[in-house]
């Protein structure tokens, strides 16, 4: 039995429980108007399996088109982002870790000693009086080689939204940077973090 089928025939059973008036309706339509039951309506009989329709191809691709003329709804997830240029980034610092309970960060310092971290975070703290907007995190090397990371965040409406990103990428000595931009590229903050 394949799911339109079952569709159908769930469709028919639903109609023999539910106290209802039959409207008129087009070939392989089930309508079902929901009515008081004092207004007369007498629910139809009872169906069986053997008075649903057949599932032919006229009305398998009735229901194909009546699936396709439906619009998905929006989630808040679908809206379209700010461009960001209400953010202010209040705070950014380099750590060993966050602290998920508290969203801090663990073991904040300005020079880390290659070997003895696993990764290193990225940590801001952003005032976004305006809609969800999006930064991007990103570390730039002592060397000319690219920026490491670029780290999509979404920062919500917050005086103070707490996010963070990592990078594991620290292979060079020297003088590193973070910096932190709009999706669009604005730079929003930098701070310099060395790697002995």
């Amino acid at each position: 039995m394949t799911k339109r089928t079952l569709s159908m025939l769930t469709a028919a059973a639903l109609l023999s429980i539910l106290p209802a008036c039959k409207q008129k309706a087009n070939e392989g339509e089930i309508r079902v108007v929901q009515v008081p039951v004092a207004t007369g309506c007498v629910a139809p009989p009872a169906v069986t399996v053997a008075d649903a329709p057949a599932a032919t191809p006229a009305l398998l691709a009735k229901a194909d088109a009546a699936k396709a003329a439906v619009q998905p709804v929006k989630r808040s997830s679908d809206k379209a982002k700010a461009d960001g240029s209400a953010l202010t980034v209040k705070r950014l610092v380099i750590s060993t870790g966050v602290d998920r309970g508290t969203r801090r960060p663990s073991g904040e310092a300005t020079s880390f000693t290659k070997g003895a971290f696993e990764k290193l975070y990225a940590f801001v703290e952003v005032e976004n009086p305006g809609d969800e907007a999006d930064i991007v995190v990103s570390f730039d090397p002592p060397s000319d080689k690219a920026e490491r990371g670029n780290i999509e965040l979404s920062v919500g409406r917050s005086p103070t939204w707490r996010t963070w990103g990592f990078s594991r990428a620290f292979d060079e000595a020297g003088t590193w940077t973070a910096i932190v931009r709009t999706r669009s590229g604005k730079e929003l903050a930098r701070t310099e973090f060395e790697v002995l």
